[in-house]
């Protein structure tokens, strides 16, 4: 990635997030976007129509 993009690559763990808890983090991320009704995607990227909330809460 450097190389290609000419640009640094660095660690999450030099910022302080462990790399084993980063896919957790991002979870926790999606989940409390979901239960505050804030739309997280991004249309571009996903070709959806239009923004809207990802996820669900079920009890």
């Amino acid at each position: 990635l450097e190389r290609h993009f000419q640009v640094p690559v660095r660690l999450s763990d030099e910022f302080g997030v462990s790399s084993d808890a980063k896919e957790a983090i991002c979870f926790a991320v999606f989940a409390n976007e979901t239960i505050s009704g804030n739309p997280i995607n991004i249309t571009s990227v996903t070709g959806a129509r239009k923004r809207t909330i990802l996820g669900g809460i079920y009890f």
